[in-house]
């Protein structure tokens, strides 16, 4: 007899015998603890005390952004700073790379604009704020006065939030480093002055890093670690999304047509995306400006089969419905509470993305239902018609796949996409 979730006789909304272990959060130094533009940062994921784990979703560094500059041309930081202070990034398992992405700091910029609205209001620690809050963070004055902003600028003040949110740190069950055999490494090659900083007058303008620091969160528990270890042992697999920026495209402004071969064998492509950038001088960065090129249609052929995907040409309006099946999260897609919507994807706004999913089913859940792409001379071919009179652009090219580490007898056996 159905009794519905009220009145269930078993109804409970707690969980009994919760575990009782020492949980601590930690601020190491990083050496070097400052850096400059250009240069690479390499961050070592730890090893810990025995029995003591990373709690998922909790590692990162934070850093202390000093510019320089004229004084009274209000130098401060462009939008999502944690995120465009890296252009490229490279993580290596031992000797493995197992990612590596040119322009990171575009592509998780325009993924970032697909989280809630909520989300973003309380990402301040990682730069995603007004201009206002960003200039009295960067030492500057507020006229007028807004009581809270100065409240977040004197909570936050230059310390910034750089995400280390690859999967194996945020997915997965809790990381035991000391149990794994190899080093675990990012590394960051921090963006030039014109990606960072917004200002008036570029000279003698600058940015310095300082008491730069790995945060992370740990528990020491005996049997969760033993459970672990058993697990690296026996067999575990580590499923993330592989990110390779395959090319970035001059377009210019009277291209009516774009055609694109993507010859990349991958056992799972989820999708293809573009994203449309205009040239900016120094000083005037939009890190969240992604342009629409008023593109008419898309006509997709994969390994030399026409009208893939679609039965016609993919139209101006399929292209909301495809971004959205990628970049909004399953919890997100229940009622589209999300900072991106419609008027801002294709209007003014400038947030917009062409995707094409390539996946057997949206479901952001299953890992492997993406297209395999066989090592043959076809590929995937695009046919894009856009509107003349838009650009120039520089069209920057992404290919998101499918991969899996898989951990044996506490060592990497091997890596798959």
């Amino acid at each position: 007899m159905a009794t519905g979730k009220l009145i269930n006789p078993d109804r409970t909304t707690k969980t009994p015998l919760g575990i009782k272990s020492p949980r601590k959060h930690h601020v190491v130094t990083h050496n070097p603890s400052g850096a400059n533009p250009g240069e690479t940062l390499y961050v070592r994921i730890p090893k810990l005390n025995t029995n003591t784990f990373y709690v998922p979703n909790s590692v990162y560094l934070s850093v202390d952004i000093d510019i320089t500059g004229k004084s009274g041309h209000k130098n401060h930081v462009v939008a999502n700073l944690g995120r465009n202070l890296i252009t490229d990034l490279s993580i290596k398992f031992g000797s493995e790379i197992i990612q590596n992405i040119s322009n990171y700091d575009t592509y998780m910029t325009y993924k970032d604009l697909w989280l809630s609205k909520a989300k973003r209001d309380n990402m301040i620690f990682e730069g995603i704020q007004s201009p206002e809050i960003s200039k009295l963070r960067s030492g500057h004055t507020a006229s007028p006065v807004v009581a809270n902003d100065t409240t977040l600028s004197e909570v936050f003040d230059k310390k910034y939030k750089i995400p280390l949110d690859f999967e194996l740190l945020t997915d997965h069950a809790p990381l035991y480093k000391i149990a794994i055999e190899e080093d675990i490494i990012f590394e960051i090659t921090l963006a030039a002055n014109k990606e960072v900083l917004v200002s008036a007058d570029t000279t003698d303008w600058g940015y310095v890093l300082k008491n730069i620091c790995l945060e992370y969160d740990t528990v020491t528990d005996e049997g969760i670690a033993k459970t672990i270890t058993q697990m690296y042992t026996n067999g575990y697999g580590i499923l993330y999304d592989k990110v390779d920026r395959f090319k970035s495209v001059k377009v210019a402004q009277n291209d009516s047509l774009i055609n694109e071969n993507i010859n990349f064998p991958r056992r799972s492509i989820k999708g293809v995306l573009l994203l449309f950038l205009k040239k900016f001088a120094p000083g005037v960065r939009k890190t969240e400006d992604f342009h629409n090129p008023e593109i008419k249609d898309v006509e997709i052929t994969i390994e030399g089969m026409s009208n893939q995907l679609f039965n016609r040409p993919m139209r101006m309006l399929d292209q909301w419905n495809e971004a959205k099946k990628f970049f909004m999260s399953e919890d997100i897609k229940k009622d589209e509470d999300c900072f991106m919507d419609i008027v801002k994807y294709y209007g003014s706004k400038n947030h917009y993305g062409l995707w094409i999913d390539f996946r057997t089913t949206e479901d952001n859940s299953i890992h492997g239902s993406g297209t395999k792409l066989q090592n043959t001379k076809d590929g995937i071919q695009l046919s894009i018609k856009k509107k003349t009179g838009e650009g120039p652009y520089t069209m920057l090219i992404y290919i998101i796949s499918d991969a899996q580490i898989q951990i044996q007898n506490c060592q990497l056996r091997s890596v798959m996409y």
